[in-house]
């Protein structure tokens, strides 16, 4: 309406704008945050007040909160500190002021805050010296966010960032999801150690996430087998710290757990190692073969491969007869040998470490060694045994017969002008000697060598002088093996 002129007065109005202003943040889920509201550019004096989206209103101290107040050059500022059981969702923390009890809220301010994701192994098993890489996935990513992620080495403090020559992949949000990377060559693979991941998605909040990287050797041990005989090849696998999963496979990477012919033995993991045993046929060891220890942990994420050499050696000894008292030489020869080995020579349980043993060098360009035993003065028929050894494991063993025969010529009184028939008898044989008779040099006419007896291990051969002659002497000449004996049977003409 109108007033009158004389009640007409002025009234002045004062407007304060002030500021009410707070951050949203993103955070990893769990962890702890605090959210802060601000009131500034005013003197009046607010009361800030706290609601969540997901729990209601919220009072200066719960399970999942607690708010702290400050005044500071005239700012005003209301810190809401959220536990890390309240931050496995992402939120809508709301902060209002007002300037009087009586009065409603005059404003507020909605922060978000968005929960993300980090995937970590929090172990790494990886072979020493091999290359591998440690991922720090971050997912669920709010709109239009991503992460900063780098890298620190436990062992000496030093960071690898998304840098060149840092081997760093920081990936591009992909559906709210970030691959992120952090490459390891050999250099950095020689011991175990820990790496830990740092992500950043809100300026100055920073997660933090360790991976353990465990480094395990894996030692294929080299063979030599003899043809045609069994042969085990094994993988020391040491410092893995739990129970790896060991396969094997021939060259043709055939799994050998499903041909005939082989056994697997896993190995159990004790004192930090861990021993896997291939043992192969004597139907399989006919020549070299290159076989594969693989090994990777349970989950059978990692294979590392491994190749085991078979070194199928040949062993060549030959059984001798030797006439009794006649100094022999058995050999032990070897061949397709890629590395020097031990030779013994054993008589019985005996190892014989005399000066009657030769070796003879090992020929790494013709793959050959070998060993001779000397037997000086033999009475009777025995067995040796040539072994070898390769690092003190016996890798083959091959007895050598040497049989010992006696020869036994017969001198005979007869007339002049009178046939007579000499003997020679050759015992301990296992074979026919071939006997011939020799006078002066010249063989004889009317020998007969004579049949073996099996049974009795002796052969008697005869020789039929038609004229003898006073005191002629006659030879009996005997085969038998590599060796040949010569023995005089003497005739005497009465």
């Amino acid at each position: 309406g109108s007033l009158p002129d004389s009640s007409h007065s002025d009234t002045t109005v004062n407007l304060d704008v002030y500021e009410f202003e707070g951050q949203n943040k993103e955070i990893h889920r769990g962890s702890t945050v605090t959210l802060t509201c601000m009131l500034s550019e005013t003197d009046l004096i607010g009361t800030i007040t706290w609601t969540s989206n997901n729990n209601g209103a919220i009072g200066l101290n719960s399970a999942l909160y607690s708010v702290s107040s400050n005044t500071e050059n005239s700012v005003q500022s209301s810190a809401l500190s959220i536990q890390s059981s309240g931050t496995t969702e992402s939120d809508i923390l709301t902060c209002g002021v007002k300037f009087s009890v009586a009065r409603a809220v005059a404003a507020t301010v909605p922060l978000q805050l968005h929960v993300y994701d980090v995937g970590v192994s929090s172990m790494v098993l990886v072979q020493a010296l091999s290359p591998t890489q440690l991922y720090c996935n971050v997912s669920n990513l709010g709109q239009d966010s991503s992460a900063v992620v780098w890298w620190k080495r436990s062992s000496d403090n030093q960071e690898f960032k998304d840098e060149e020559g840092n081997n760093v992949v920081t990936g591009t949000p992909d559906n709210s999801n970030q691959v992120n990377y952090l490459s390891l060559d050999s250099t950095l693979t020689k011991i175990d150690d820990v790496f830990t991941c740092l992500v950043e998605v809100t300026e100055g909040e920073t997660a933090q996430f360790e991976v353990t990287l465990n480094t395990f050797t894996v030692t294929p041990m080299e063979e030599h087998s003899h043809k045609k005989e069994p042969a085990t090849l094994s993988c020391v696998i040491g410092g893995a710290g739990e129970q790896l999963l060991v396969q094997w496979s021939d060259s043709q990477d055939n799994n050998l757990e499903e041909e005939g012919g082989y056994e697997i033995e896993q190995g159990t993991f004790s004192q930090d190692s861990q021993t896997s045993v291939l043992t192969i046929s004597g139907e399989h060891t006919g020549d070299d073969g290159e076989y594969k220890c693989l090994v990777s942990s349970d989950g059978g994420e990692s294979f590392y491969s491994h190749s085991v050499p078979l070194n199928v050696l040949g062993v060549t000894v030959t059984d001798k007869e030797v006439k009794t008292g006649t100094e022999t030489t058995l050999t032990c020869s070897l061949t397709e040998l890629t590395v020097e080995v031990t030779i013994s020579w054993w008589d019985g349980e005996s190892q014989i470490n005399d000066g009657n043993v030769k070796s003879v060098q090992f020929d790494s360009e013709a793959e050959t060694q070998a060993s001779e035993l000397t037997v000086a003065n033999p009475t009777e028929d025995n067995v040796y045994t040539c072994k070898v050894h390769n690092n003190k494991d016996e890798v083959a063993s091959e007895t050598v017969q040497l049989n010992v025969y006696g020869v036994d010529p017969v001198s005979k009184d007869a007339f002049v002008g009178t046939s007579t028939i000499l003997s020679c008898t050759i015992s301990g044989l296992t074979t026919k000697a071939t006997v011939i008779w020799k006078k002066d040099s010249e063989t004889q006419e009317g020998t007969k060598e004579g049949v073996l007896d099996t049974d009795a291990g002796s052969q008697v051969s005869t020789l039929t002088v038609a004229n003898p002659q006073n005191d002629e002497v006659f030879t009996c000449v005997v085969t038998s093996g590599e060796y040949t004996s010569s023995d005089p049977s003497e005739t005497v003409v009465n």
